[in-house]
């Protein structure tokens, strides 16, 4: 830092004042206490060069108290010590101290009218001892150099301003060295400073404003070097409380142009450092007229603390910022009955609490906090408050608070952190938050939490909303409620972290609720998104009693979307019932991907649609929960080779035991994968249940519709159960597999099939458990139909084949190889026994296979019937012949013409399709 010469010169001239100049000592030996009076001097007047010194002398009480009557002309040089007095209370004194004014000794400088006007150094508070200044009226003026209170290592320094004015035209400090003590005492008049004042530069500094005025900045807290080691220092605004701790009911008004620094100096990281506080009392307003929300700084770069008690009241005309620059400290409390009211009339509000990166901020809230009220009466915020708005902040929100913003942005920069803590109310009385929009996490890292008996209602809610961003909210206990009344996204853009086979270890958005707690989303005609961009990743979970409140009872509205462009994913694993009246869209577009876990406790879509896929990634995985579709359930909703569902229903088992079964209930229609290019895997295992009423699997309605022919569907039933209480319609490169459990249609079951995009032509294959159709079996084109009778259970109502395959596998020569109760017509089909070496065991050429028993009519016609053996011998043929309601397969000798069609083909194994023209 560069010294100016004069000052320099002054410096010096300061050390070596005594031997300088000249020195008159007070004496009041002339009895009239009159400070002009050269006869109560030692050495004449004061004058700028003969330094005058004020101490008590003996004699008659008050002899030692100087009194400046009238304007003392030429300039002084006056120091105070040792319980020496001036008193300057005549409007027409002046005095004139052009080097240095030095009270200390625990003497006092009284200006109760006319002006003191200090030109250079006015101090008080110095190494002899305290010094205080008294200003009933009149003025006391620093002009040049330092006003100083407290200027001394471990020294007092007192002002005490009830009328008149203190005019700082210079800097001014309070506490200026370690140890030292500053007090400034407002009950009137006017305080006034052009430049910044510091209140605790290295000591400790109070101001007590209790009325009068100010027109000044302060910086409490700052930072003195001392023997080359920083020294910090604390400054104490108390507004509406007196040194006594007497209340008093008053406004302290900072001026448009005028700002407020609390913990206003750098405190270096890891260092220890006072902290500066502001407390308003009640019955008492602070009032920041700045429009620069900056203008009121807590923890401006060093720690701070504003107190806001009961009754009191803070306005700002912008807001202000809890927790201001790097490595800086804010604490707000507001206190139950305090009320603060940020920004104001036209201004637009906003509040940051951890303003820039490295700082940290915290809102404690248990009064009234409303940002960019118009209309304080109104209660309605229009503003911004930002927890973490590039740094850290934390708010507190306690019983009985109450915080009126339009918006809540929790983090919202990138690499902020922000988070929101309800405090448990009680069964009978609830912590109560309402606010109209939140962000938790804008940009950065944003947390709410919300325990026991609290609630936070909003019109609209985004949870994660950058890439950058992560967003948490936990709801948890009992009476623990978040409720939106408009817009839900959990995972706008967050993507979270992956790890080297890019699988999700952290998603970017997560909402949990358990443990009795609530999300509710009631109001009508507002979009739920889970998962929105693309690279997105969010969860929802919801745990140990945790229940979710989609809609309403009696209407349903637009949509839940879970994986809308990115990875969404619901872990539904809590013992409540949760109701959706919502339709829910799982894997929207075609990079959603979403998830939707049940494994424990019961989802119930009550008249809403549940689609799996439109042309994302779907999958419903049911282990020990249930869910239920009320109304259509749908997967591969939209034409796309994209779409992909993968459903799994299966219970829970624990050390081989069922600890919990599974059902997936679809009382509306069933329909899988009916738009081309799609394609769903239905997986049902043991302990698994899955009902529906009108099943379609890979079939679409629209057959006039040439360009759309459904998408493809492998229904895998492999212990517990389907089934359809109404029709069941398979469309044309869809299969349906049963090696265990059961399949079971009440009514028709109709299978399509026709090889194309890549798939097969639809089949039948039951080769396990139980498959039981109550109507007909209706079969066409190139479907085929394959059924092990000797694992399997096959029970049809009726049975038409118009053309495809009919292949049984057994070797009961009893019994029919299938059991059908109604009519059989069996138009072209093909009839495939699948036998292995075992048959040639028991059956000899010449025997009669039962095939098919019918109780209803029997139409054969058309029918041919072939053999699948590794051991077929070449001159073994088939015939059919109906017998009453049974269709038999002849084993018989071949006739010359196909032992001519073996020559030519070289064939070992017969294939023969032969037609029968008429019965047996």
């Amino acid at each position: 830092m560069k010294i100016s010469f004069s000052k320099a010169l002054l410096g010096v001239l300061l050390l070596v004042g005594p031997f300088a100049y000249g020195q008159t000592t007070w004496t009041g030996t002339a009895g009239d206490r009159d400070f002009s009076n050269a006869g109560n001097w030692s050495n004449g007047l004061p004058s700028s060069t003969n330094q005058g010194r004020i101490d008590t002398v003996a004699g008659a009480a008050g002899s030692g108290n100087g009194i400046l009557n009238a304007a003392l002309t030429g300039g002084t040089t006056l120091e105070i010590a040792t319980g020496g007095e001036l008193y300057v209370h005549n409007n027409g004194a002046q005095y004139e101290a052009p080097n240095q004014l030095r009270i200390g000794g625990g003497s006092t400088l009284l200006v109760s009218g006319g002006t003191v006007v200090s030109e250079a150094y006015a101090l008080f508070g110095i190494s002899d001892g305290a010094g205080t200044l008294t200003i009933t009226s009149g003025t006391f003026r620093p002009t040049a150099g330092v006003f100083t209170v407290g200027d001394s290592t471990n020294q007092t320094g007192t002002v005490n301003l009830s009328g008149g004015t203190l005019d700082v035209q210079t800097g001014a400090i309070f506490a200026n060295h370690v140890g030292a003590t500053a007090t400034f005492n407002q009950s009137g008049g006017s305080f006034n400073s052009t430049n910044a004042v510091t209140f605790g530069a290295a000591g400790n500094a109070t101001y007590y404003f209790t009325g009068g005025s100010i027109d000044a900045s302060l910086n409490l807290g700052g930072i003195t070097t001392v023997d080359k080691v920083d020294s910090y220092g604390s400054g104490t605004i108390h507004v509406g409380q007196d040194a006594t701790e007497k209340l008093a009911s008053t406004t302290m008004t900072f001026g448009s142009s005028r700002t407020l620094l609390i913990g206003a100096q750098t405190i270096p990281e890891g260092t220890s450092a006072p902290i500066s506080t502001v407390t308003v009392h009640k019955d008492s307003t602070l009032v920041m007229e700045n429009t620069n929300r900056e203008s009121l700084r807590i923890g401006g770069n060093g720690s701070g603390v504003m107190n806001i008690k009961s009754g009191g009241t803070l306005r700002t005309a912008q807001g202000f910022c809890v927790g201001h620059n790097n490595g800086s400290v804010g604490v707000m409390n507001i206190e139950a009955g305090g009320t603060v009211i940020a920004g104001t009339g036209a201004v637009i509000g906003s509040v940051p609490i951890g303003f820039k990166a490295g700082s940290q901020g915290t809102l404690n809230l248990y009064g009234s906090l409303s940002i960019n009220d118009q209309s304080p009466e109104s209660g309605t915020g229009t503003g911004a408050l930002y927890v973490g708005d590039n740094g850290t902040g934390t708010l507190n929100f306690y019983h009985g608070a109450s915080l009126s913003v339009n918006t809540l942005n929790i983090a919202y920069a990138t690499g902020s952190s922000g988070t929101l803590n309800l405090h448990s109310g009680t069964a009978e009385s609830s912590t109560a938050l309402n606010l109209t929009y939140i962000n938790v996490g804008q940009t950065g890292s944003g947390t709410l939490n919300i325990p026991a008996y609290s609630s936070v209602t909003t019109s609209g809610i985004t949870i994660g909303n950058a890439a950058a961003s992560t967003g948490t909210v936990l709801i948890s206990g009992a009476g623990a409620v978040l409720s939106s009344t408009g817009g839900f996204t959990l995972g706008a853009s967050a993507t979270g972290t992956k790890d080297a086979d890019g699988n999700i270890t952290t998603y970017g958005a997560s909402l949990t609720i358990e443990k009795g707690g609530k999300f509710s989303i009631v109001t009508l005609d507002t979009t739920i998104n889970v998962a929105t961009n693309n690279g997105s990743s969010a969860v929802l979970n919801v745990n140990e009693g945790g229940l979710l409140e989609i809609g309403n009872s009696s209407t349903r509205a637009n949509t839940f979307y879970l994986g809308v462009n990115g990875v969404g994913v619901l872990n539904y694993n809590s013992e409540a019932t949760s109701d959706f009246n919502r339709v829910l869209r799982v894997g929207a577009n075609a990079t959603g991907d979403g998830t939707l876990n049940v494994t424990n406790g019961t989802i119930n879509f009550l008249g809403s649609y549940l689609i799996l896929s439109n042309s994302g990634k779907a999958t419903l995985n049911l282990e020990g929960g249930n869910v239920k579709a009320a109304g259509s359930f749908y997967t591969g909703d939209a034409k796309s080779t994209t779409s992909h569902t993968t459903i799994n229903v299966k219970g829970l088992y624990e050390n081989g035991s069922l600890v919990r079964s599974s059902t997936l209930t679809s009382p509306g229609t069933l329909s899988l994968s009916d738009k081309d290019g799609t394609q769903t895997v239905v997986n049902v295992g043991e302990g698994g249940t899955f009902t529906s009423v009108t099943t379609k699997i890979g079939y679409s309605n629209h057959w006039n519709d040439e360009s759309n022919d459904g998408g493809h569907v492998e229904f895998n039933v492999a212990g517990g159960g389907f089934s359809s209480s109404e029709d069941v319609y398979v469309g044309r490169t869809s299969a349906i597999n049963v090696s265990s459990g059961n399949f079971s249609a009440a009514k028709r079951l109709v299978i399509y099939g026709t090889a194309q995009q890549g798939f097969d032509a639809s089949s039948i294959n039951v080769t396990g458990g139980t498959f039981s159709v109550a109507g007909t079996l209706t079969q066409y084109d190139d479907t085929t139909l394959a059924f092990d009778t000797d694992l399997a259970e096959v029970s049809l109502g009726g049975l038409t084949m118009n053309g495809g395959t009919l292949s049984l596998k057994g070797y009961n020569t009893t019994d029919a190889l299938l059991e059908v109760s109604g009519n059989v017509a069996l138009n072209g089909a093909d009839i495939v026994l699948n036998v292995d070496e075992s048959y040639w065991e028991t059956h000899t050429y010449g025997d009669d296979i039962a095939l098919i028993s019918a109780t209803g009519a029997f139409d054969w016609d058309e029918a041919f019937v072939s053999m699948m053996s590794t051991n077929a011998l070449p001159e073994t043929h088939w015939s059919l012949f109906v017998d009453g309601n049974t269709l038999y397969a002849h084993v018989g000798v071949p006739e010359p013409a196909t032992w001519v069609l073996l020559l030519l083909g070289g064939a070992f194994v017969l294939w023969r399709r032969r037609r029968v023209a008429a019965a047996s």
